[in-house]
């Protein structure tokens, strides 16, 4: 198997999970279907799935993952979609999608990482389907799994602009909040007088 990565990527500061996670949703179409190519990654229809964001989270928290793993996750997430030209992903199939893309991006940014195994017992799946699911995708990326470095900044830019426009919008929505209408006492309430000193 050929090097992932050219060399030592750039830090991405600023890049927060609830950022990548919203982008990570934003493959998501309620009713997307599900190409021959991505059937290993369905989950079938009677099982309960955890909502994304909570499930993303709870990976990248138990596991750690740099940011370097993340900017690569959604990468090779990108890389994926525009080769099999789908527009959305369904929602069965983007929770072990996104799993796998986790899986294939910290091995190729860490030096040490997670088994299989590991994730096998993490996400309660069969060890032997994380690693089926491991070697379609790989199968899929034609083994491509370089991420140049004008890849990973633009993964990254793209993130960040992100957290800046939530930001603005929290900042927005606060000084949008009317200002709530005196009561009936208050408007009936005396005005308090103010004094000004004068000079002796």
């Amino acid at each position: 198997m050929p090097p992932m990565v050219p060399g030592p990527l750039p830090p991405a500061d600023g890049v927060q999970l609830r950022e990548v996670s919203a982008l990570v949703e934003s493959f998501v179409g309620v009713g997307a279907d599900v190409p021959d190519a991505l059937q290993t990654f369905e989950v079938n229809a009677d099982v309960l799935l955890p909502g994304l964001h909570r499930f993303t989270e709870t990976v990248y928290t138990v596991t750690g993952a740099p940011t370097s793993t993340l900017v690569a996750q959604v990468v090779l997430l990108e890389r994926l979609v525009r080769k099999l030209r789908v527009g959305q992903l369904a929602p069965r199939v983007v929770h072990q999608l996104w799993l796998t893309c986790f899986i294939v991006a910290e091995k190729a940014t860490q030096d040490v990482c997670f088994r299989n195994l590991d994730f096998a017992n993490l996400c309660e799946l069969p060890l032997s389907h994380i690693n089926k699911m491991e070697r379609h995708l790989l199968t899929l990326l034609d083994w491509n799994c370089l991420i140049s470095e004008d890849q990973y900044t633009r993964v990254a830019d793209g993130i960040r602009m992100l957290r800046r426009s939530a930001s603005h919008g929290r900042r927005s929505e606060r000084r949008r909040r009317p200002t709530p209408p005196e009561t009936p006492a208050a408007k009936c309430a005396p005005r308090r007088a103010v004094t000004v000193p004068t000079a002796a």
